[in-house]
């Protein structure tokens, strides 16, 4: 094999593990080839301590869900390309490997001990390709592999031992000590203490209930033969340390015995093979995948075939897949199950059992849909109570697809391990799927195939990634559409609790309906849970349910004519007005009737309030004299109506009042008056006091021979005199008494230009001092 030299330098930190449905690159290189391990101190678990680049690995799982590596071939402490017998810890809390024991140098021989004693200078030798397994009381076992017995002999082992993590000590428990040796099988179905199996590595092994160590075929030796596949099916009996023959043949280079698809029979066989897929269901029966090794002929081949072994009837079915060789993927719709769905003939896959009881493969050296034996990186599922594979995940039509490594410790759809084989994975854990090394591709299609040390994280496809929400925020009253996000398909159920079991409502969408907050915000809780997944937690997403701002307007509601009013919104943190004002208040000066609306906004709610201004015509008064002509030292009534209240110039507070003025003179009264509202208005009144030169009859005639028309008019109006009278003027007087237009009449006709506004007015036409007719004059 090719390596490359790279010096590296590993960055590791601390990562937190999430519920995501993705890879995570977790730690080691994005590289491969010789990456020596970085040991520490053995017992001391550190940040930049990492197993080096290998592959054939042996794994465990301990009680504390601590995850375990033993050996494998690839680099040690040095660059050298060896076989291992380093035994290594890793806590996925703290992201950190410990080197627990075994040499840090390679192609190390065995320390057998004494067989059946303990000891801690007992050490199995370096080798790959074991078989193991984990018993209910935590210890570690482990059978044969290619490497070193008890001297510098390499070759195939058939040796059993036990690891106990509590006292951190290697038990030799039975089998050979020296490499390449023949099977011992006895009678088949019959325990004895003579019984072995032969050396070998890379056979399928499983552990049932009742703590049995089982092991199927690999590549070793049968009774006799010389070195070949094997399809012999064993068990072991910790309690009496002794192995049984159960099934197959004890020979090697069997073919496989298929019999009718999906019926069991004692006849039936799998052919030899070696690296096969193992998994275990519910009710214990044994499964067995695909493999390279023997179907119905001609020769060895890279296989796809599913077997079902039932321990208690010791019968094997072949259930799925081809009895053919070499046969191609089926890939189907991504994650879509499929009766014809299956994998491409391959060997040394990855493989797990999830929390429902699906078994999932990865990669492996084999074939996908296309007709080219490459390193496969796709992500199977099998549901063995449908006996349905679904593809989930990698490439289905590409050979030494390279990885995506993406930024280390962050889990994205996107991340991929490249393809490869001989990879180890630790296959029984339940929530989380871990993956170590191979041999294969790294982050760069163009290297060749060598070994890794790249750790891999996968949460299985259960419970919806995460939720999205129309509205994280509402306002009471409102409802938000929920919607589960899944990378693949699921029956999606909602629940309003983490654990509840009453659903209120199905599908990737649901509805909340009307939601309530009344005094404050309230939170409303929704879970999501699909494929009747019982890994915790489930989905959730929190919506905040908001109360709706209680908006009033405070405010003079009634103005007069000509006033303002100030009207202030309460109840919100911010307000917009109708009319564009974004204050909490405003000054109005209505000229009718109005309605003022705000919308008060608190909590991004929002509510409205509207205030009705009423406007109050002004009073319309209307102030007389008794006669607007008199001689001096005359009485005279003044009086003025159209109001309740009076104020008049002259300080006078009643509504009428008699003058008896002594000068010759034209007096102009003002009167304001208030109404019932509150609103004021103002009325002029004038009194011409004559010294009564003319006789009443005079004064008369002279009025009558005086003209102001058009009366109403635009400001422009004519004035005609018919009489004999010369030397007049006019003036004329706003509302208010004041002077604000005076001309000389001199002309009989006269046309006037006063450019008075338009208003209500009052004139006087003079000769000298002496007011010889007054009137009203309206400009409009």
């Amino acid at each position: 094999m090719k390596l490359k030299s790279i010096l590296v330098t590993i960055i590791c930190f601390f990562v937190i593990f999430q519920n995501a449905q993705n890879f995570t690159w977790i730690k080691g290189g994005n590289f491969s080839g010789v990456i020596t391990g970085t040991y520490g101190t053995q017992g001391v678990a550190s940040t930049t301590n990492h197993p080096g680049s290998r592959h054939g690995c042996a794994t465990w799982v301990d009680n504390s869900g601590n995850l375990w590596l033993f050996g494998g071939e690839g680099t040690s402490g040095t660059a050298t390309l060896s076989w291992l017998n380093d035994l290594w810890k890793y806590n996925p809390t703290t992201n950190q490997w410990t080197w627990v024991r075994g040499s840090n140098a390679p192609n190390q021989i065995g320390t057998y001990g004494t067989q059946g004693v303990a000891s801690p200078s007992n050490e199995p030798g370096a080798r790959e390709f074991t078989m193991f397994w984990t018993d209910a009381s935590g210890n570690f076992w482990l059978f044969g592999g290619d490497g070193y017995a008890s001297n510098t002999t390499f070759g195939r082992l058939g040796d059993l031992w036990r690891y106990n993590p509590s006292t951190n000590q290697w038990t030799w428990m039975k089998g050979f000590n020296t490499v390449t040796q023949n099977g011992v099988y006895g009678s088949i179905g019959v325990s004895n203490a003579a019984n072995l199996p032969g050396s070998r590595l890379g056979g399928a092994a499983w552990l049932d209930a009742s703590g049995t160590l089982w092991l199927f075929g690999g590549k070793g030796y049968g009774a006799s033969g010389g070195d070949g596949l094997l399809s012999d099916l064993w068990k072991y009996n910790p309690s009496n340390n002794q192995w049984t023959w159960v099934h197959g043949p004890n020979s090697n280079g069997q073919f496989s015995t298929y019999g009718t698809i999906n019926t069991p029979s004692v006849a039936n066989n799998p052919g030899g093979r070696e690296q096969p897929a193992p998994w275990i269901d519910a009710a214990g029966n044994f499964y067995l995948f695909g493999g390279r090794g023997f179907s119905n002929g001609p020769g060895q081949a890279y296989l796809n075939d599913m077997w079902k072994y039932n321990p208690t009837n010791d019968t094997w079915a072949w259930i799925n897949g081809s009895n053919t060789n070499n046969p191609t993927g089926t890939y189907g719709t991504l994650a879509v199950p499929s009766v014809t769905n299956n994998p491409g003939g391959r060997f040394s896959s990855g493989i797990w059992t999830d929390a429902t009881g699906n078994f999932w493969l990865f990669g492996g050296l084999g074939w996908s849909s296309i007709s080219s034996l490459a390193n496969l990186n796709d992500l199977w599922k099998y549901n063995p109570t449908t006996n349905q594979w679904a593809w989930m995940k990698g490439a289905n039509a590409a050979t030494n697809v390279a990885g995506v490594y993406g930024t280390m410790g962050i889990a994205n759809q996107n991340n991929m391990p490249g393809g490869r084989h001989y990879n180890s994975t630790w296959r029984n854990l339940t929530n989380y799927f871990w993956l170590f090394g191979g041999e294969g591709i790294d982050n760069n299609a163009n290297n060749p195939v060598e070994n890794m040390n790249d750790l891999w994280g996968f949460a299985p496809p259960c419970n919806p990634d995460s939720i999205n929400t129309s509205f994280f925020n509402l306002c009471s009253g409102g409802n938000a559409i929920l919607t589960a996000n899944n990378q693949f398909p699921a029956n999606v159920v909602w629940y309003n609790s983490p654990a509840s079991t009453n659903s209120i409502g199905v599908g990737n969408t649901f509805n909340t309906g009307s939601l309530t907050a009344i005094n404050s915000s309230s939170v409303y809780a929704y879970y999501a849970q699909s494929n009747n997944c019982t890994v915790t937690p489930r989905a959730m997403v929190q919506v905040t349910v908001n109360p709706i701002p209680n908006v009033a307007i405070v405010g003079t509601n009634t103005i007069c004519a000509g006033t303002n009013s100030t009207l202030t919104a309460t109840g919100a943190n911010s307000y917009s007005w109708a009319n564009g004002v974004n204050n909490n208040s405003i000054v109005v000066s209505p000229t009718n009737n109005f309605t003022y609306t705000v919308i008060g906004s608190a909590l991004a709610c929002t509510n409205s309030a509207a205030s009705a201004i009423t406007v109050q015509a002004l009073p319309t008064l209307t102030a007389i004299a008794t006669r607007t002509l008199m001689c001096r030292n005359e009485s005279n009534t003044l009086s003025v109506s159209g109001a309740i209240t009076y104020t008049w110039s002259n300080q006078v507070n009643t509504n009428s009042f008699v003058i008896t003025p002594s000068l010759v003179t034209t007096f102009v009264y003002t009167v304001s008056g208030t109404d019932q509202f509150g609103c004021q208005n103002n009325a002029t009144v004038s009194v011409k006091v004559n010294p009564c030169l003319y006789s009443v009859n005079e004064y008369n005639k002279i009025q009558s021979q005086l003209y102001i028309y058009p009366n109403p008019s635009n400001g422009n109006f004519t004035y005609k005199n018919e009489s004999s009278l010369e030397n007049l003027s006019l003036e004329i007087y706003n509302g208010l008494g004041q002077l604000v237009f005076v001309t000389e009449l001199n002309k009989n006709e006269i046309e006037i230009k006063s450019r008075l506004a338009n208003s209500v007015y009052y004139y006087a036409i003079k000769q000298n001092t002496e007011a010889l007719k007054t009137g009203k004059l309206i400009v409009e």
